[in-house]
């Protein structure tokens, strides 16, 4: 059957994708150029890179180890992405964003240039892959992809999937076997960079039933399973290591915050959104709450679905490129439907990263089906005229859009203007505020987001910060009371906090209560065991504190406050030669603790 091409259709050479390359490349800065001079983000940005302990040292032997047995306070295993952001660090620093913004649009240059040799060897068009490729490089959707730091994830396992897939072709049409070899090695680095790659062999075994059709014979057996079979490990490493890490990682727990029932209710819901959205991607809000539940919410979305999937049926049901579209779109969204939970998030529009291939192939059928169907090249030149006015809307939209990514305040006041239900507009415009020094302002804020949402722990303990900051700490104390209730809790704060406030008015027994409370809650948190051997110590109960401290170190060996903590206990039991050991070790691996160091220099 060949290749899945456009009949009728010239099959244009080397130097056109050569010049489709270069153009694609050049399209892409001239688009996302401008976010070399944005600045970090305040949500996820700390995470990923300027707060993150060992991201924030640059590329050491301690941080490659770490990224890769590690998530951090994440839920994803990606030690290419951990590498990647310490790699940035170690050439541009943190002073400035810009380096770390161009790194994401130069990988984002790379995997549309990826797709578009890709789209070329599955269209057989020059013309028809560039403009697809370009499409989708430059639609709105791509801004939070490439100009939010905390995404380089996203361009990185889109170029290693992208350039996999094209290797695989390559070798599939009769290309030398190390094409295969190329292709097994890029998927392992995307699988490296974000698990939601894991369908692609899926994918490339419908790919490879589309073009040479399937019998019930051994040798048809051999034909598709055997090639797939070396990615299909990979994905099942990958999605294993995904699991274990979402269970064990800083965000364990987020499967509970909605039940599985209503998650697989919201999926026709969810696959309705990338579509819609595809079509018409405004007004692009951040954060996309799930619809209420109601039937209306439910039919909806599947009327659309059917009669999307019925369209296909009628109009191009007998273009290949149109079911490996279908296919892809599904495949392709299956990590992110909501089945397993990898995020707070529904929908959002960086996880159409790799779901709006599929819907683009879709569109390619169409427009070989009308290519065929207008006779006329002046009919055909229509379509031609369609393409170019789309990719510049397209373009216009995205280079506005992607003007909002500029610093944390200008992204989220717009968020809080086109998105009331926004949970996180206020609470990142509070941070922006609390930096600023206007506390007021940030208690309005994250008040403001209370009332969104009043199950969220976050808001709550922030609000409780700006309450003491303004001195009122009376209600400090009741809002972290209240703050550790929520359901929506995802980090120990509150606990501590009002742990200390209780310490300060010499509630030691309810700075205890509050702090073992905390460890019901969330069991295993290394801050947690440091604050109780503080409090051990300032109870005088050394052996106590000396355990605590060892608990902490035996989950993070290297956990700079258990260390410290520790070796003030051994001094305190004249273990004088233990300690100075341990504060040796301490600066090994945190010289940034002046403290420490000014106090073994003091020992004799």
């Amino acid at each position: 059957m060949g290749r899945m091409g456009f009949s009728g259709v010239r099959r244009e050479g080397f130097a056109a994708e050569v010049w489709g390359g270069v153009l694609m490349v050049v399209a892409v800065w001239v688009v996302f150029g401008s976010s070399v001079r944005f600045d970090f983000i305040n949500y996820d940005d700390p995470v990923y890179v300027y707060q993150n302990e060992e991201v924030s040292k640059g590329v050491t032997a301690a941080g490659v180890r770490w990224a890769m047995t590690g998530v951090g306070e994440t839920n994803l295993w990606h030690p290419v992405t951990w590498c990647s952001h310490m790699l940035d660090v170690e050439v541009f620093g943190l002073e400035h964003a810009g380096g770390h913004h161009a790194v994401s649009v130069f990988w984002h240059g790379v995997a549309s240039v990826g797709l578009f040799l890709l789209l070329r060897r599955l269209t057989g068009s020059v013309w028809m892959a560039f403009f697809l490729a370009l499409v989708w490089a430059v639609h709105p959707q791509r801004v939070q992809s490439v100009a939010w730091i905390s995404e380089r994830k996203d361009v990185l396992s889109g170029a290693f999937l992208f350039w996999s897939w094209w290797s695989w072709e390559k070798s599939r049409d009769g290309g030398k076997r190390v094409w295969y070899g190329f292709a097994l090695l890029l998927f392992v680095f995307a699988g490296l960079s974000k698990p939601s790659v894991v369908p692609l062999p899926a994918v490339l075994l419908l790919r490879e039933v589309l073009r040479g059709g399937v019998s019930v014979s051994w040798a048809s057996v051999r034909r598709l399973v055997l090639p797939v079979l070396p990615f299909v490990l990979v994905s099942a490493a990958v999605a294993g290591l995904t699991v274990y890490f979402q269970r064990t990682g800083g965000m364990s727990d987020l499967g509970a915050t909605m039940p599985l029932g209503r998650r697989v209710m919201l999926m026709p819901s969810s696959l309705w959104w990338y579509v819609q959205n595809t079509v018409w991607p405004v007004p692009g809000k951040f954060w996309v709450y799930p619809p209420a539940g109601t039937v209306s919410d439910l039919v909806v979305p599947v009327l659309g679905l059917v009669c999307v999937f019925g369209a296909v049926v009628l109009l191009v049901r007998r273009e290949r490129l149109a079911w490996l579209g279908v296919g892809s779109v599904l495949l392709f969204w299956l990590p992110v439907s909501g089945v397993v939970p990898v995020s707070f998030y529904y929908v959002a529009d960086r996880y159409s990263y790799l779901i709006q291939i599929g819907l683009l192939l879709v569109l390619a059928a169409v427009v070989s089906a009308a290519v065929r169907w207008l006779a006329r090249e002046g009919d055909r030149k229509w379509i031609a005229a369609t393409a170019v006015v789309l990719v510049m809307l397209a373009s216009l939209v995205t280079w506005g859009r992607l003007g909002l990514w500029r610093d944390s305040e200008a992204l989220f006041s717009h968020e809080r203007s086109i998105n009331p239900r926004s949970l996180l507009a206020p609470i990142q415009l509070g941070k922006v505020r609390e930096g600023q020094g206007r506390v007021e302002e940030a208690l309005a804020l994250y008040q403001e987001a209370m009332g969104i949402d009043k199950e969220s722990g976050l808001a709550t303990t922030n609000a409780a910060r700006m309450l003491e900051k303004l001195g009122r700490k009376d209600e400090a104390m009741v809002t972290y009371q209240a703050a550790t209730r929520k359901r929506m809790l995802r980090s120990e704060a509150a606990f501590m906090h009002l742990a200390r406030l209780r310490l300060e008015r010499g509630d030691m027994d309810g700075a205890e209560a509050a702090l073992v409370a905390g460890m019901e809650r969330f069991p295993g948190r290394v801050s947690l065991m440091t604050h109780m051997g503080s409090l051990a110590m300032d109870r005088k109960n050394f052996a106590l504190a000396l355990e605590w401290y060892d608990k902490a170190l035996a989950k993070e060996p290297h956990h700079a406050d258990a260390m410290q903590g520790k070796a003030a206990v051994l001094l305190q039991a004249g273990r004088l030669d233990e300690a100075k050991r341990l504060l040796t070790e301490l600066l090994k691996y945190h010289p940034e603790r002046r403290a420490a160091r000014a106090f073994l220099e003091r020992l004799p």
